[in-house]
């Protein structure tokens, strides 16, 4: 036993606890003997008892408050609090202690021994972690210099947790805070500024090098505008992590992250505690086509938490169906899940899902979306986007489903692209065989591009930074809206509990990004300089691609609901359900037949009157000479 206790204590971190204590008690002798030079008041035998307590009691304060158990380079206030509150009940206990042995304490000694022992033991303290930080900023390579946004609590936590990890070598040299009350004033002895000043003097006169975002509420609106002001003055940004991850295991270094272009184009989110939605979905068998898309994977994440009496993924993906299946048990832990392996375009096999299971809910996101691609495939657009939405719209129709609700497009308005044209069709079917009358109620969804979403341009262009460019932009004055993925689920479910008429329903998107000033902020992000380490190289618009994507028809207003981000589409244009069924069997000879795509154009471009393609390929179409001839008369009754 006592062999283990001695290798122990042989260690190095031993031996510098050990140390620290020494030196406190040795310290602590001389306080004592300076505070007797100062008042001679005690005779020679109580001044050896005394002595002997003193020491006693201090031993034993420091072992019940560990104030040896630092390391000193890395001590914090909370340390010098407790070495204080050591002192002082050591001190006070010697006093009670001597007055009740010897009849008599000298105040004047004992407020004199504490004064001296504070003084050298804090400063003894202080003078190490000053000298060992020296040290620090004398290596071969000196401290990252940091400016913190944000001069409240988590800035200060943030501030010694990056100052003193191990490994790591960086300097708070500035705080930034929005309080004008903490303008001027320091933290620790760094200086705190505020929003009136100047930014890239602060950056320039300081040296700063890299940034932390150390402000755990704040507006969309406030983190882009300093994350810009970083970007202009070439400083590379971090965040800290959620609160969350604060409280489940403490913040460390590694968990910083580094800004990304989400952080630039996020908005305030959309806030929708609508009893209505948990009432729609609630206990329901509900079924999601496409669930193993962007949309889809999200709309089944936000529906487990309302907990459907079955939640059915229906795709035709195999792998990532699966791995949706996974993470709404692991993660959502939601076991009423089931996958079903299928697809819209196999009507069919539709019906037989539909008589099985009977689904009361349905949302349809399953479609083909990429523009560029279904401008050289026609016919997979008519296939997935028209008939795949035809027949599980039929199948919700004909097997007594309570909701359908749409999701569309910004490409369905004022079609310029067959994904778009596919899309306004699939509009149009819904809204007629609400015309005809069904127990089943019907809504559409249409807004635009979705951060993150599979094929969007921000991965894209991530991988060509990390190539080393060229960043490719279709054009400089391309504009697109875009909003997140859990705010586009939020707009779907909404319009599932208010929907009931086949209405449109439309998010406000905010302003509009030009993709430029995308790209250009995505290689500043990455630390680097457009057209200079990067180089962006504009290719021109892609057939069927628009400069600015619209979310109405130039026919359409709007009205409002109860939320006041979301509106209604009004006074659409319908179309009867005998004369897009018309139209449903031309598609299906054309396409049985293998026809041109041309051919395929023409009749969307029939149905869709403003429908005005870009693509050269078809060009040559007269769209005012087809709708001139839009001749139902030989319509079947």
């Amino acid at each position: 036993m006592v062999k283990k206790r001695l290798r122990q204590y042989a260690n190095r971190a031993a031996f510098n606890k050990l140390l620290l204590l020494a030196t406190d008690l040795l310290l602590g002798a001389v306080a004592f003997v300076l505070s007797l030079l100062l008042f001679e008041e005690l005779t020679p035998v109580a001044l050896g008892q005394t002595a002997a307590l003193a020491l006693v009691l201090r031993l034993a304060a420091f072992f019940v408050f560990k104030t040896y158990a630092v390391v000193i380079r890395f001590i914090h206030l909370r340390d010098m609090a407790k070495l204080t509150l050591s002192l002082v009940l050591s001190d006070s206990v010697l006093g009670v202690l001597s007055y009740a042995f010897w009849g008599k304490f000298s105040a004047a000694i004992g407020i004199a021994y504490f004064t001296l022992s504070l003084m050298a033991l804090a400063g003894y303290r202080a003078l190490v972690r000053y000298f060992s930080w020296g040290n620090d900023a004398a290596d071969e390579h000196p401290p990252v210099r940091l400016l913190i946004f944000g001069a409240g609590s988590a800035g200060l936590i943030t501030k010694h947790v990056l100052e003193h990890a191990p490994g790591l070598s960086y300097k708070v040299v500035a705080f930034f805070d929005d309080d004008p009350m903490k303008s001027g004033k320091t933290i620790e002895g760094v200086r705190v500024f505020n929003v009136a000043e100047h930014f890239k003097d602060i950056i320039r006169k300081n040296g700063v090098q890299k940034a932390v975002i150390a402000i755990h509420h704040l507006s969309p609106e406030r983190r882009q505008q300093f994350i810009e002001w970083c970007l202009e003055a070439e400083v590379p940004v971090m965040k800290v992590p959620p609160l969350s991850q604060w409280y489940e295991g403490g913040f460390n270094p590694a968990q910083l992250e580094n800004v990304r272009i989400e952080d630039l184009l996020e908005r305030e989110p959309i806030r929708m505690e609508s009893p209505h939605v948990r009432q729609t979905f609630s206990d329901k068998i509900v079924l999601v086509t496409g669930a193993a898309g962007s949309i889809g994977r999200e709309l089944c994440r936000q529906l487990a938490r309302y907990r459907p009496r079955q939640l059915l993924l229906l795709d035709k993906a195999e792998s990532a169906l699966h791995e949706l299946h996974l993470s709404l048990l692991e993660e959502e832990h939601y076991p009423d899940a089931l996958p079903v392996l299928a697809d819209v375009t196999d009507a069919a096999g539709i019906a037989q899902i539909f008589d099985r299971h009977r689904p009361q809910t349905v949302l349809h996101a399953a479609a083909y979306k990429h523009v560029p691609m279904m401008e050289n495939y026609p016919q997979q657009a008519v296939k997935v986007n028209i008939f795949g939405t035809k027949h599980v719209a039929d199948a919700a129709v004909r097997y007594g489903a309570e909701k359908f609700i749409l999701v569309s497009t910004d490409k369905a308005v004022n079609p310029t692209n067959v994904m778009g044209a596919s899309k306004r069709i699939a509009e149009l079917y819904v809204q007629a065989l609400h015309m005809q009358g069904s127990a089943t109620t019907f809504a559409i969804t249409r807004f635009g591009n979705v951060l993150g979403s599979d094929g969007s341009v921000i991965p894209r262009f991530k991988k060509q930074i990390q190539a080393g460019g060229p960043v490719t932009v279709t054009s400089p004055d391309i504009v697109r809206y875009f909003m997140t993925i859990p705010e586009a689920a939020q707009l779907i479910l909404e319009a599932g509990a208010m929907g009931s008429q086949a209405e449109i329903f439309l998010f406000d998107m905010g302003q509009p990004v030009r993709i430029a000033d995308l790209a250009r902020k995505m290689i500043r992000l990455a630390g680097l300089q457009p057209d200079k380490d990067i180089i962006i190289q504009f290719t021109g618009l892609r057939p069927g691609e628009k400069l600015m994507e619209e979310l109405l028809l130039q026919q359409e207003n709007t009205l409002p609901t109860y939320h006041p981000k979301i509106r209604i589409a009004k006074n659409i244009p319908l179309i009867n359900m005998q004369e897009i069924d018309f139209s449903l069997q031309e598609f299906q000879h054309k396409t049985a037949e293998n026809a041109d795509d041309t051919e395929i154009v023409q009749l969307m471009m029939r149905l869709v009157p403003e429908f005005q393609s870009t693509n050269p390929k078809f060009a040559a179409i007269d769209v005012e000479k087809i709708c001139n001839n839009r001749n139902f008369s030989s319509f079947p009754t």
